[in-house]
């Protein structure tokens, strides 16, 4: 078994050192996926500092000033939360958060078209939260990483504890009563938790929750989504998590190191990016070849299963979007009740908006319509958008993002910044 694993390391590290060697060049992200195989000359490549680097390091390079918080939730996680701030009055103050198995980086990342930089320099206070799990949030007062208990975690939690945690931060810091909440993914589905179970803390902090990619209800989930929800679902995957004691999808292990070494070989990139797409859809409109690199990089971050499994149940109970299923026994001490009740969507009282692709696998316009008709008056007044072309990467990452949801994003907001 040793020689076996021996052996098996030997090839590993002559493998990385090989396609390591071939993927050394200072030009690190090209125009076109065809531009890759020509990356050292090729006047559509460029060096792109966002790829390298953790956050304060890709700030700086922008000679930007960044401040750092940390706070406690209330169940005892510590969040680092990143503060941007414009040379000018500020318009009025972000808060971005990232998707599943991602981090704050997602928001400065790519250049002048990352989404943190984009409204920083249009005269916004822009604030980047790192939800517990990922590198940047990953300590807790009782419980490292290693431990099992530290990762009884999903999107409910990061809404009822962390979102709020944040924006009891910045109201702090700032005094301001006014918060845009911009999520992407899985943080526009904890942003509903959220607003559903402290909508009075919500209606006092938050002007506006606007959802990029937000998952919902999943009836009518398409692609491999269904299959993977169904297995997770019949198969017990809690209970075997469980016995296994895993909490987490493998990051920073030899599986990442694998990914990175095979897909940033400058001929597969744009297959590895393609096999991202019967889970997310088929992008009519491309990704943006320079973003091929960043995502194969720096995904994934800390994730946990829990918050798989969560997704999977309210798949599999025909899209009920409601807390979390522990069985019949620990529902009844959870809930006093042998079923999960329903996320109470209509106490929502601050205005929701959501885009959304039409090409997205996990977010039908079916389930955004549903979704509408359960909130309030009030938290509907600005409606939504479906990104004609987009899966659900392409709404953060696309070529085009910005002409069709930037744009639109800012008009948004300045509507939001005028009602107020």
């Amino acid at each position: 078994m040793k020689t076996r694993n021996y052996i098996l390391c030997f090839i590993l590290s002559v493998l990385t050192s090989v396609l390591f060697y071939y993927n050394s060049s200072k030009n690190n992200v090209c125009k076109n996926y065809s531009d890759y195989l020509m990356i050292h000359s090729s006047e559509n490549c460029w060096y792109e500092p966002g790829y390298y680097g953790e956050v304060p390091q890709i700030v700086l390079r922008r000679n930007q000033s960044l401040e750092t918080y940390y706070t406690v939730t209330e169940d005892n996680y510590i969040l680092k939360t990143f503060r941007m701030v414009p040379k000018c009055e500020p318009k009025a103050i972000v808060l971005l958060d990232h998707s599943f198995i991602a981090n704050a980086e997602m928001w400065v990342d790519k250049g002048d078209l990352s989404l943190g930089f984009y409204l920083l320099e249009r005269g916004y206070e822009v604030w980047m939260g790192n939800f517990r799990g990922s590198k940047y949030s990953n300590t807790n007062v009782k419980y490292t990483v290693d431990d099992y208990a530290y990762w009884n975690f999903g999107f409910h939690e990061q809404g009822v504890y962390d979102i709020k945690s944040q924006i009891d931060l910045i109201k702090k810091i700032t005094n301001k009563n006014d918060i845009v909440f911009i999520g992407y993914s899985m943080a526009g589905t904890s942003s509903l938790v959220y607003a559903s179970l402290h909508p009075e803390h919500a209606q006092n902090s938050v002007s506006a929750l606007i959802n990029v990619g937000g998952v919902f209800h999943l009836r009518n989930m398409k692609g491999l989504g269904p299959d993977m929800a169904n297995f997770f679902y019949r198969y017990k995957f809690l209970e075997l998590m469980n016995w296994l004691r895993i909490g987490s999808f493998p990051y920073g292990t030899i599986l990442r190191l694998i990914k990175f070494s095979a897909c940033n070989s400058h001929p597969f990139k744009y297959f590895c990016i393609y096999l991202y797409q019967p889970l997310i859809g088929f992008s009519k409109t491309e990704l943006d070849a320079s973003n091929a690199p960043i995502i194969i990089k720096k995904l994934p971050d800390g994730g946990s299963t829990k918050a798989i499994l969560h997704f999977s149940q309210i798949y599999n109970t025909g899209g009920k979007f409601r807390l979390f299923d522990y069985g019949l026994k620990k529902n009844l001490e959870h809930y006093n009740s042998t079923e999960p009740p329903l996320y109470p969507l209509n106490r929502i009282k601050v205005p929701v908006f959501t885009y959304h692709g039409s090409e997205d696998f996990f977010t039908d316009l079916k389930d955004v319509e549903e979704l509408y008709q359960e909130l309030s008056p009030q938290a509907k007044i600005y409606g939504h958008k479906e990104v004609k072309g987009y899966n659900h990467f392409d709404l953060m990452y696309g070529k085009n993002r910005e002409k069709d949801v930037y744009e639109h994003l800012l008009q948004l907001l300045e509507r939001i910044r005028f009602k107020n």
